[in-house]
C-alpha cells in the first residue's frame, strides 16, 4: 500500500512540475518577438562598436603647430551624422572662441 502511494505521489509531482514548466513557457511566449528584436538591435550596436574609423587618432605623423594665437570662429555650420541625416545636430550653428580659451564640443 505504501509503495502505491509513493508512485502516485511521484506521478502527481511530475505532472505538477510539467504543468508549471508549460505555464512558464506559455507566459514567456508572447515576448519571443521582443527577445528576437533585442538580439537584432544588440547585433547592430556591436557592429558599430567594432567599426574601425578611417582616421587614426593615435597617428602623430601629421603637422603639429608649435604655437597658435588667435580667435576661432565657426560660421553657419550644418552637421548631421551620415547614419542619421534626418536628425541634424547643428543647423546654421555659429560660434566664436577667443584666443586662450580651451573648449570642447561633444555630443553628450
Amino acid at each position: 500500500m505504501h509503495e502505491k502511494n509513493s508512485i502516485e505521489l511521484k506521478e502527481r509531482t511530475n505532472v505538477g512540475v510539467m504543468t508549471q514548466q508549460h505555464r512558464a513557457l506559455g507566459n514567456a511566449a508572447p515576448h519571443f518577438k521582443s527577445f528576437s528584436e533585442g538580439r537584432a538591435a544588440a547585433y547592430s550596436i556591436f557592429e558599430l562598436i567594432n567599426l574601425v574609423p578611417p582616421i587614426d587618432a593615435d597617428d602623430t605623423s601629421g603637422r603639429t603647430l608649435d604655437k597658435v594665437e588667435g580667435n576661432l570662429e565657426l560660421r553657419n555650420i550644418d552637421f548631421a551624422y551620415p547614419s542619421r541625416t534626418e536628425a541634424p545636430i547643428f543647423q546654421n550653428f555659429s560660434l566664436q572662441i577667443p584666443a586662450g580659451i580651451h573648449m570642447e564640443i561633444t555630443n553628450w
